[in-house]
């Protein structure tokens, strides 16, 4: 039980500071959550975002579908993952992975932004 209310307060953490902008204090606390569970799919998303803003962008990528790849529920893991592909232009993969969004939920804006 204190494992995974450790991973909910590091990921809290992380997701705060990343969203500050302390992108360091961010992948530190990512990294430490993924040391414990390197399955946490929300952790894994995360980070990859992170990653692929900070320009790394193959590990970034690799840490998005992964995630995606745990959650293959979750349209916001989906859109995001259409992003990264648009971003650097594979159109037909950011097209395939934004209709998998909206089978999931049709009314989901964001991927329909992304067709």
């Amino acid at each position: 039980m204190r494992r995974k209310t450790c991973g909910t307060d590091s990921l809290r953490k992380a997701t705060r500071a990343h969203q500050a902008g302390n992108i360091q204090r961010a992948e530190t606390l990512y990294r430490g959550i993924l040391e414990l569970d390197p399955d946490h799919p929300q952790a894994l998303h995360q980070s990859g975002i992170l990653l692929f803003q900070s320009g790394r962008v193959d590990s970034g990528l690799q840490r998005l579908e992964t995630s995606v790849a745990l959650k293959k529920d979750d349209p916001e893991f989906l859109d995001n993952l259409a992003k990264a592909y648009l971003d650097i232009r594979r159109n037909e993969d950011a097209l395939r992975t934004s209709q998998q969004a909206l089978s999931l939920n049709s009314s989901f804006a964001p991927a329909q932004h992304n067709m």
